[in-house]
């Protein structure tokens, strides 16, 4: 779609910049996704799956690399499970959510509950913000089963991430660490 931002800018994917000074700047909306004048850009589809067993009750972390080739904007979170499992993300050593108590205080080790964050294939979770992920980052997954399974019946777990790749550095992310983007 075109974008909203830069839409009667005389100049495609810019606005005038907010100082009054008559400069262009790049459009906030349209520029991070390195599609000039349209929002949000459709990049070309591509999908990360993660599988794990979990037979315990203890912090399993795995670590997704991100491909060097590209930058990933994740669009919809899926899941297939067995039972009942937390999620805590980081990407390049930051953590990506907060979990609190009751009190308002944080839980820095608690993940989120599975059915507050992961869809299904037939009603996938649309993130309200797309996470932009930089070519070669690390996102990892710290995943708790906590539907019981403990040395019996694994928790099988499928973690789907359906997005799209753009051209490495042409997508903004506040979780950079270094690699990949501006």
């Amino acid at each position: 779609m075109q974008c909203p931002g830069c839409a009667n800018s005389p100049i495609v994917g810019a606005v005038p910049d907010a100082n009054g000074s008559g400069q262009y700047v790049t459009c906030p909306l349209c520029g991070q996704y390195g599609t000039p004048g349209q929002y949000p850009g459709a990049g070309k589809g591509y999908f990360y799956q993660i599988n794990i067993s979990l037979t315990d009750q203890n912090q399993h972390p795995i670590t997704v690399q991100i491909r060097a080739q590209a930058d990933f904007l994740w669009k919809f979170a899926i899941a297939s499970r067995v039972g009942t499992f937390t999620t805590i993300m980081d990407l390049n050593g930051a953590q990506m959510q907060t979990v609190f108590n009751s009190a308002g205080q944080i839980l820095p080790t608690t993940g989120i509950n599975d059915t507050n964050l992961w869809g299904t294939n037939q009603n996938p979770f649309p993130l309200p913000d797309p996470i932009a992920l930089p070519a070669q980052g690390r996102l990892t997954f710290t995943l708790t089963d906590t539907s019981g399974a403990n040395g019996g019946a694994p928790n099988n777990i499928a973690l789907f991430l359906v997005g799209a790749n753009f051209d490495p550095g042409s997508i903004y992310t506040p979780f950079q660490g270094g690699s990949g983007g501006n």
